[in-house]
């Protein structure tokens, strides 16, 4: 699902939807330029997600020179500081080099972890 201000005077030009619910793509037109909106719920089974995430980048293919935002649910922590408990994150490794090709590829970048990168989110609460 996306919301948008009604005040933002955008044209949807494409979606793509994944037949599973796993994803939705919408290129945006605004004025003269292009926005790409893509929100992500990736499977927990790390075979699925390795397949999910290739797939993600061949769908993501066209739209390479265009400004991209991702929301995400990886389903997968991509550092130790990313996980509490249960089985060390390394344990993903291959589901995590897909997801930093994912990144690499299309020059995406975590928000997050840019202005607060000392802080940790578990549950509603900050720990620093």
């Amino acid at each position: 699902m996306f919301l948008v201000n009604p005040n933002f005077n955008c044209q949807v030009e494409n979606c793509i939807k994944d037949k599973n619910g796993r994803f939705i793509v919408l290129d945006l037109k605004a004025d003269d330029s292009h926005l790409i909106l893509v929100n992500i719920y990736a499977p927990n089974d790390s075979a699925q997600q390795i397949t999910f995430f290739k797939n993600l980048q061949d769908v993501l293919s066209p739209f390479s020179g265009e400004k991209i935002i991702i929301g995400v649910d990886f389903n997968c922590p991509l550092t130790s500081s990313d996980k509490l408990g249960g089985r060390p994150f390394h344990c993903k490794q291959k589901v995590i080099d897909e997801i930093t090709k994912l990144s690499s590829l299309y020059s995406l970048s975590d928000v997050w972890r840019e202005k607060l990168a000392t802080n940790r989110l578990f549950h509603g609460e900050i720990r620093r």
